[in-house]
């Protein structure tokens, strides 16, 4: 079968399957953040958890001793 073919027999998908496919490539992406480590140890023990920057100063502080 030559390249004109199988242009012709290739009818696509539609349109909103390809919509869907987009999207759906689109959700399975992680997402990204720029986070800092922060030790919620107590004394020697080291206890770290990821805080994402994203966020205020302030509102990170509270998170931090809420956590």
């Amino acid at each position: 079968m030559d390249q004109t073919e199988e242009e012709e027999n290739d009818i696509g998908f539609p349109p909103e399957l390809e919509i869907m496919i987009a999207q759906e490539d689109q959700t399975l992406k992680p997402h990204q953040e720029v986070t800092e480590v922060v030790d919620l140890g107590v004394g020697g023990e080291k206890k770290e958890v990821k805080v994402g920057t994203g966020m205020t100063a302030s509102i990170r502080e509270k998170l931090v001793i809420l956590l």
